[in-house]
Parts: C-alpha cells; structure tokens; sequence
C-alpha cells in the first residue's frame, strides 16, 4: 500500500492545518461561539460560578443556564447507547440549575433546544476511573475521519465548547483526536499526557503494508507508568504505552496475514461499540442548517463494530517501534515530550528485515531529515522519557486540581 508524502505528514502530525484538511461540507463548517446565539439557545455554566470550562463536573457540581428551564429530555450517543452509564437517572432541576445524582455520561436536551453532553464523576474514584470514562465518552461520540479537522484547527476553545452543547459526533483524524482528549485531560485532572507516533510496515500477501497512526499516552498515577489510548480504534491495551505494545506485537512476525488473530495480543479496555469510517462516512447526509443533527440513511449505531481486525490493525500499527517528537518538533506542540534533545523524532526501532527497515527510512526521509531521526533502543528510550517526565509527575498536580479520597 502506497502512502503519500501529504498523507504521512498528517498521519505525523508534522503537517500545517492548511495544507492537509479537504474541502469540508456544509455540516462542518468552521464553528460558531458557543456563547451569544440570538434567543435560540441558551448559555450553559458548569460548576460553582461556571468556573469550568467544560461539563466535566464531580457530584454535586452544577450546571447552570441563563434562563428558566422548563424540560429536559434525553437523548444518545452514538455510540454504545446501551451501556448502564448512559443516563444512568434523571437530573434534578432546579429553576435554572441542573444536579445530577449519579456518575455517569449524560446526554441533556434542555426547553427542547439545547443540547448538553456532560460527564459526571465520583470523588471516591481516584484518577485512572474517570480518565477511561472520558476515554469511553469520547469513543461513545466520535467517528475516526477528518471531515471536521479545519474547525478544530480555526478555533480550538470554541471546537470544543461546541461539541458539548451539540449532538453531532466529533470527527477528526488521528492527529485532532488525541489533540482535544490531551486538552481536556490536561485541563480538567492536571495529569501528565504525551503523543506517540508511529510509521510501520509489515508484509501483507508478500507485500509490504504501511500503517502510521498519532495517539495520547496519559500518565495514570495509580499505575505509576504512562498508557496509549487509542480513541480511533476505541481500545486501550491493559496498560501498556507504545514502546510495551510495540514489543508485544513483535511476537506476530514480519508477515500479517490474520488480523483476528493478531488481535489476541493483550487484552484490553474496549467498552464502546464503534463502527469503522468507511460505512459511516458513506451514510452522512449533510445537515439541514450549522446547528442539526448529522442523520444517517441505516441504523449505524453500534450495527458494525469496530472488531478484531480493525482493532488488530491499531496495534499493528505500532510493530516497527513507536515514535516520540523531540525538541525540534515545534509545529506539533505541545507534544509532551519537549525535553527530548535530540532532533524531530526517536525511534525506539524493532525491524528485524532489512528490506522493511529500508522502507520505513524511504517513507520517512522525504519528510524529515534522516539526521534528525535518532534511532535508540526501547529501554533507552524508556530510561529517557522517564527521566524528562520525572519533575512533572513528582509534582503531582492532579491532586491539587482533582482531589479525591480514593488518593
């Protein structure tokens, strides 16, 4: 399979805004301010004085809208409608605040008009519970492809914003996707996040096959060590960053001819049913106005999940050894793993076939100097990344912005 060089800069994330994103239909426009829409919606505050961004609230903290609510209906995601955290009870309505009783995932339409997605947590969960429920809310809502790339990179506060007072999906590629969980992560728990990249090939039917893939690693402190999560996919490896699930993939071999089997490398975290891009993509209609629904023309909602071997081919994209941005990665900032001195990227290699390693620099150089690629072994790159993460994660921040008494 034959990749281009615009395609590996975006898969990169190397590549300007500009110069990667499609022409976008009407539905996915660049996005409006949240805020300020004449009479139709109403403005939503989260928490105590609205001093939280997004509706990422503990138990106990309200929303609160400018103006009476009336009603409140449900409505889903698109993802995994069934899951018991889906609108677990109905919230308590107070003229114009909303409580809710129970953690959990809640999809609000408020007076009819206003959409809420909101995300409510306990205080006795610690860190590592209520980092996988916004990773399984995220999955639960969005699709993997770039339709709406160009929105996030004109206005990323108000991309965000957006999609939680809309029931639209997010739909981004890999780059923007672990871009907005870093954000919200970053913003709501304080804990450490870092992206890993990936260029890797493997023979398929004795061809040779390139996957590359961008992904957030977040530092889990009940685990101590950084996990991948990979929202595209849906799927996190039990708890593994790149560097483990690159060296578990080794055992599958050069050749990968039963993505089924493949997938029984680790075992996982993967509670939402997804559907792959291609069908979905091919059912979006466009919206009737910048404030619909997207419709589809079938029953997409967990009709053609996201199986083994889709899940499969996410991890064989990390077989060739995974990627960190070094310091000279300025465009992808903040990647995370800016302390890293040496050049673009390091490459914690593990090809084992000459002719695949030189595929893999024929794929690369053209994009980026071959002398700023720094080849390393996965112990050193490990040693080196801890090491730099050190001051960050010994200052403990999150305990300061999500304090809890399971910590």
């Amino acid at each position: 399979m034959t990749i281009s060089r615009r395609r590996l800069l975006k898969g990169l994330g190397l590549a300007a805004a500009a110069s990667v994103v499609p022409a976008l239909p009407s539905w996915a426009a660049p996005i409006p301010p949240v805020a300020g829409w004449s009479g139709e919606r109403m403005e939503l505050l989260y928490g105590a004085g609205g001093y939280l961004r997004y509706p990422l609230l503990r138990l106990g903290e309200p929303v609160t809208a400018t103006e009476k609510i009336t009603s409140v209906d449900f409505f889903q995601p698109f993802f995994g409608p069934d899951r018991k955290v889906v609108n677990p009870s109905a919230p308590i309505v107070r003229e114009r605040t909303i409580l809710f009783r129970e953690p959990g995932e809640y999809y609000l339409r408020i007076n009819k008009s206003t959409p809420l997605r909101a995300v409510v947590f306990s205080s006795d969960e610690g860190v590592m519970t209520p980092v996988l429920r916004l990773f399984d809310f995220m999955v639960a809502n969005q699709f993997y492809a770039g339709a709406q790339d160009m929105s996030w990179y004109v206005n990323r506060e108000k991309y965000i914003k957006r999609f939680f007072v809309d029931e639209r999906p997010l739909m981004l590629s890999c780059g923007p996707t672990h871009q907005v969980f870093r954000y919200l992560l970053e913003d709501r728990f304080c804990v450490p996040t870092r992206i890993a990249t990936s260029a890797s090939n493997f023979y398929l039917d004795d061809r040779i096959t390139r996957l590359t893939h961008n992904v957030p690693e977040v530092y889990l402190p009940e685990l101590d060590k950084y996990v991948l999560f990979d929202l595209n996919t849906g799927f996190v490896p039990k708890w593994m960053d790149a560097i483990d699930l690159a060296e578990a993939t080794r055992v599958l071999g050069n050749y990968a001819n039963d993505f089924e089997r493949d997938s029984e490398v680790t075992e996982v975290h993967a509670r939402v049913p997804t559907c792959p891009s291609k069908p979905i993509i091919g059912s979006l209609v466009a919206a009737t106005d910048d404030w619909g629904t997207i419709e589809f023309s079938g029953n997409y909602v967990g009709d053609t999940p996201v199986d083994e071997f889709y899940r499969a081919r996410g991890m064989r994209s990390w077989y060739s050894g995974p990627f960190y941005f070094g310091k000279k990665a300025v465009s992808v900032r903040p990647t995370g793993t800016e302390f890293l001195e040496s050049g673009t990227l390091l490459w914690a290699r593990m090809v084992d076939d000459p002719a695949l390693e030189q595929d893999i620099w024929d794929w690369l150089t053209p994009t980026v100097p071959r002398e700023e690629i720094e080849v390393v072994s996965p112990d050193e790159l490990r040693n080196r990344l801890w090491e730099g993460h050190l001051a960050t994660i010994r200052a403990e921040e999150w305990k300061q912005r999500f304090p809890s008494r399971a910590s």
